[in-house]
């Protein structure tokens, strides 16, 4: 009997960690700051809604509260909007620092 309920609560752990997981994983649905941007937003799995664009940034001026962003680099989001936006801006300033060479 306590063998079958240390397994039984082994088991529940597992299923609550890996339901945890993918949760976090396509639900994020908190602000973060959205790098060298300016921007800090609230992160869905496919958009990001802008809840701040910091004065000076190279957003100013360009995005708005409010505004929906649904790709980044000529791509639409598909499930990691932080990942595939941090990659964007990885590429876009390895490309930059190509030209000024």
């Amino acid at each position: 009997m306590k063998v079958v309920f240390h397994n039984i609560v082994g088991l529940l752990i597992a299923i609550a960690c890996v339901s945890s997981t993918v949760h976090a994983r396509f639900i994020e649905h908190k602000e973060h700051h959205l790098g060298p941007t300016g921007l800090f937003g609230i992160t869905f799995p496919k958009d990001i809604k802008i809840t701040k664009v910091q004065k000076g940034s190279p957003a100013d001026g360009k995005i708005k509260v409010g505004d929906v962003i649904v790709g980044a680099g000529g791509a639409a989001f598909k499930d990691s909007t932080r990942r595939q936006l941090a990659d964007a801006i990885d590429q876009s300033e390895a490309k930059q620092a190509g030209r000024r060479k």
